[in-house]
């Protein structure tokens, strides 16, 4: 009989030394269940943000759920990770000192976004990104569109033209200025982008979401373009 885990049962494994109990775990897909240690909940990961203590103790975010150690989930959103911040929520978590960063709420926010850009630059290595209002706006009238981004300073009658093309089926989104739109896909301008239903897809579209919960006109995120 083989008693090797399955990569499911390794992530369940996860999930207890995280703090979620038996009871709790409920696989969606591949993607199991953790516990925010602000709000209690209990989210599929991907709808949280993995931290973990570095051997200073320091709070490191932990975007791409690898660094070893023990995972300190919280909830994506600015609110949770204030509260997180102003309890010290992670050392009780962890059940020992925990020093946070000063601007560690700069730190997600920018790595939020450089995860948006990089998956921008990976979608368009595919045929499933298309760039340019004509062609998206092609896309848009046939149904192929997954995700729409848009550069949040373009101009407002293309956006708003998309959009009303896109209607609730597609999920819009602008996180990028149209410099940093570009300067992600490796093209001298960019504006209006679409995304084919695909895993990276399904990645941006996180990843947007998240970054949104995020960004606030009193917290500039270092290395991103104004």
């Amino acid at each position: 009989m083989d008693l090797a885990l399955t990569s499911d049962e390794q992530d369940m494994t996860g999930d207890q030394a995280d703090g979620v109990n038996d009871a709790d775990v409920k696989l969606t897909g591949k993607s199991p269940l953790r516990r925010c240690i602000v709000s209690r909940e209990v989210l599929d990961k991907r709808e949280l943000i993995r931290f973990v203590l570095d051997p200073d103790g320091q709070v490191v975010p932990d975007l791409r759920n690898r660094l070893p150690g023990r995972g300190l989930w919280l909830k994506a959103d600015l609110a949770t990770l204030l509260a997180a911040i102003k309890t010290n929520a992670f050392a009780k978590a962890a059940k020992q000192s925990a020093k946070i960063p000063a601007d560690l709420r700069e730190r997600v926010a920018a790595l939020l976004y450089q995860d948006v850009a990089g998956l921008l630059g990976l979608a368009r290595k595919s045929s499933d990104l298309t760039t340019g209002f004509e062609k998206v706006e092609r896309d848009l009238r046939a149904n192929r569109v997954a995700v729409l981004i848009a550069a949040k300073d373009g101009a407002m009658d293309g956006r708003t033209k998309l959009a009303w093309l896109a209607g609730s089926d597609v999920e819009i989104w602008s996180p990028l200025t149209a410099v940093d739109l570009a300067a992600a896909l490796g093209k001298e301008t960019a504006v209006h982008v679409a995304l084919k239903h695909s895993g990276i897809a399904e990645r941006l579209h996180l990843a947007c979401r998240r970054l949104a919960a995020f960004e606030a006109a009193d917290a500039p995120i270092p290395g991103k373009r104004t």
